[in-house]
Parts: structure tokens; sequence; C-alpha cells
């Protein structure tokens, strides 16, 4: 005592540590570091001329590393080298200038301390540091003393001081506010927002948005569309050098609302005879309730989504069915063409029979002249709408398979009928069986055969699959 120093060096940070390295002065009076000596025996007498001194001065270059990042309280460890030089002069130093006076020594150099930051560029310190001394005579003239035989000195150094930071001076990010949507629907894009201390923190800054679906975005802007409703928990983290900062938001999420479309309409048939009951079909999409209505073209209308409607005069009217609900609306149209009933032809009331189709043997495929028959059938159909046909298959028991075969010919009828724009409601079709069997040259070809029978339709246009009065059965001789 007393003593003094001063340091200067570089410090940075990387994460958790911190860490530089600094140059050093350290200059005290190390009370009885020479009488201590000089109280055993075979050391040199001191000169009486007050050319020695305890003071010892000390220049030093050490590591130093902290721990906790940037904490206010930070311990820290240093580690280095020293050069240390003193006056010490004995009597037998018979030289009278300054520098023969002067010794130094060299050795490592440790120690211990605590940083408390009192601003980011202010604090105060205390600290402990020891270092070993080479060669030994030098520091103390003595080399060993009561035959211990050291080597080396120890000198120690304990105290506080100020600190003061040349460095720009860092200053964490911190979260100013966060603007997040509270409700959005599914497939809304929405822009979330962050504003953090941008001028003040130390650069560079990083951050990154969590929105709850597995989804991250970077920036203080992102823009956002989520897929699937529920409620996400949106995070926002930011950080700079080592220290992070994250704030939370909640955003429900809902099915977007959806409006009223008409995916379809089914008006029945094109063509109606006036007071014929016409039914009306839809087929409507989007949030419910949803309102239905009908303007059928001759002033009536119906809110019945699936309506029936009677046309009492003849006319061409354009059919508008919209539907609504509170999201929005949707239109859809057709066209109906009423005529007035028409008066049956004669043949229409009178026929009783239709020409029968032939087939070769085995087979249930439509020769030509089985196509020309079935033509004047058809014709015949096309004009009487009141008139339906059963269709019924026959075949020989000396053809394979008849039961089969019977079936597939008055099938093949019953499709040239429908593919020529006969509807299949008029239409009954049913395979016979085997017929009889005959000696006569050609006699089975009479077997080989599909009968069309006429028979009135029901009241609702379709076949009532009754037996008419003609044409079931063949006027044919059986027997062997």
């Amino acid at each position: 005592f007393p003593s003094l120093g001063v340091d200067i060096g570089y410090n940075t940070k990387f994460g958790f540590l911190n860490g530089g390295v600094k140059l050093g002065y350290t200059g005290g009076n190390y009370t009885e570091l020479l009488m201590a000596n000089f109280r055993g025996s075979g050391v040199p007498e001191l000169d009486n001329n007050d050319r020695s001194t305890q003071w010892r001065h000390t220049i030093d270059l050490l590591g130093r590393m902290g721990f906790a990042g940037n904490a206010t309280v930070q311990p820290y460890l240093q580690l280095g080298g020293h050069w240390t030089f003193g006056k010490v002069v004995s009597t037998s130093n018979t030289e009278d200038d300054d520098l023969s006076d002067y010794e130094s020594t060299l050795g490592p150099k440790a120690g211990i301390g605590l940083d408390f930051a009192l601003t980011p560029r202010i604090g105060i310190f205390l600290e402990g540091n020891s270092w070993a001394t080479f060669e030994d005579e030098n520091i103390d003239l003595s080399n060993g003393v009561r035959e211990e035989h050291q080597d080396f000195d120890v000198l120690g150094f304990a105290g506080g001081g100020l600190r003061y930071s040349f460095g720009s001076v860092f200053t964490p990010v911190e979260i100013v506010s966060l603007d997040c949507p509270a409700e959005l629907q599914v497939g809304d894009s929405s822009t979330f927002t962050a504003t953090i201390n941008e001028g003040e923190a130390t650069p560079p800054v990083s951050s990154r948005w969590e929105f709850g679906d597995g989804t991250t975005a970077s920036g203080l802007v992102a823009t956002k569309t989520y897929n699937s409703p529920g409620t996400y928990t949106v995070t926002f983290n930011a950080s700079n050098d080592g220290t992070s900062v994250s704030e939370s938001c909640t955003v429900d999420v809902a099915e977007a609302p959806s409006p009223a479309t008409v995916a379809s309409i089914d008006c029945g048939p094109r063509t109606v005879e006036t007071g014929e009951s016409v039914s009306f079909t839809s087929n409507v999409r989007g949030d419910r309730p949803v309102d239905c209505e009908w303007e059928f073209g001759d002033g009536e209308t119906s809110t019945n989504c699936n309506p029936t409607h009677v046309y009492r005069e003849a006319g061409t009217y354009n059919v508008t069915f919209t539907a609504s609900n509170e999201y929005g609306s949707d239109t859809a149209s057709c066209t109906k063409v009423v005529e007035s009933p028409q008066q049956l032809a004669d043949i229409c009331t009178q026929v009783t029979e239709f020409n029968a189709a032939f087939f070769e043997r085995n087979s249930s495929t439509l020769s030509a002249e089985a196509r020309d028959a079935l033509s004047e059938n058809l014709s015949v159909l096309e004009r009487c709408p009141n008139l339906c046909v059963d269709v019924e298959g026959f075949a020989s028991r000396a053809e394979r398979d008849s039961d089969d075969l019977s079936e597939a010919r008055a099938d093949a009828v019953a499709e040239y009928y429908e593919d020529n724009g006969i509807d299949s409601d008029r239409i009954d079709a049913e395979g016979m069986g085997a017929r009889g069997q005959t000696t006569k040259k050609g006699g089975n070809a009479q077997f080989r055969r599909a009968d069309s029978i006429p028979e009135s339709c029901g009241s609702d246009g379709e076949n009532t699959d009754n037996d008419p009065a003609v044409g079931s059965e063949p006027n044919v001789d059986e027997g062997m």
C-alpha cells in the first residue's frame, strides 16, 4: 500500500460468453518485501543511500473471459503474462547510474473478478490477481530464504476500480407492439405487423413469425392465409447478439361463408301439353337457409324448391329459378314449349299387332330384314304416345341355351326402340324360352323370333305390363 493500476483493452461478445484482451499497468508498494528477506542470513546487505525501494511496477498482457452475457453482474477470469521491475540495490553494486539500480522479472499472471454494470458504458469491478516472478532474486535480492530454496516469488494484488467502455453501447431488442387480426375466415389473406425498438436495438436484428399451423415467415410484416378453421397462437420472435424476446397473439379462423349456388335444375320434358302437370327440381349448394323462387314465364311463381306447375295456354315460356341466402344468390333458366293436346291418329286406337323380328339360328343379332320390320313398328310408336309395347323373345327347342337366347332376342328389339327415341318406360321386354319343334324343312325358323305387342300406356305414360289381348302367342302348330 498504496497501489494503482490502469488497463486498456478490447472486449467482444459471443453468445452467453464475452471475452477479449487487455494491456495493463499495476504499481504498488509491497511492504516488507525486502525486510522479510533481510532478516535471514546470507542475504546481501542493502545499500543505505535510499537507492532501493519496495515499489514494484508490473506491465501485463492478459486474456479475459466473462460468463454472464449481458447480465448486470459479470464474473470473469483472466490469464496471461507479466513483466515486473523495481529498484533493488545491494552494497556490492558500485555503479552510480539509475539503470544499474533496476532489476526485472517475467512470469505468468492470473486473476478473477466481478464486474458490476452501472450504465451501458460505466461499471465498477473487484478483482484479485497473482503472478509468479522469475528470477527470484531479481524481485527481492534473495534466492531462497530460510532454506526453502524456491526459485520464484509470488506477488498479489487485490482491489477495485472504475470501468468505462469506449465502444458502441449494446441495446437489446424489444417488442413495442404486435398487431394481429383477431378473427379470419378460411382463405382470407391478412397482414401481421410487429413494432420493435428498431432505431435503438443493436444490429443485426433477426425476426421470425410462427403462425401455429407449422408455417413461418421472417420480417416485421408478414402476410398469412389459413386453409383450415381453428384457433391459432401466433408467436413473433426477435433477437440480436444473443438476446431474444417474443410475444404471442391468438387468431380465430372460421369457415368462409358459402353463398347460394345453383348446381343444376331439371325442368322435365322440353315439350308438354296444356293441362299437364310438370315437375321442376333444383339442386342448390350453400349455407342454409336457402330461399327458392321459380318464375314459370306465365306470370305464376313458386317459392317451393321442387314445385309442380300446370300451363293453361300453349306457347313458349322462359322459366327462371333463383336461389339465395344471406351471402349471395344464383340463377338458372330453361325453356318450356307448351302445346295443345293433339288428336290421335286412327291407327293409335285401332292397331292390334306389330311386325315380328326373325333371327338366324342361335343368334340374337338383328338382321337388315328384321330392322326393316321393326322400323314400321317404330313409326307407329312415334306417332302414338298412347301406345306402349311388350317385346317377347322366343327360341326353338333345337337351339342352344334357349331361355337365355329368347331373352337376348327380346332385349335386342327393346334396345332398337330405345336407340331410336322411344322412352324405356314405354317398353317391357321378356324372354319366353323355347317353343315347339317341327319336322318340316325350315319349320323351326318361325320360333326364332321376337314379337312386338302393342298395348295402351297407363295414365302416367308408362307400360303397365298387362298382357294384351292379341299377339302374345303365335298361331303355330307344335309337335314332333
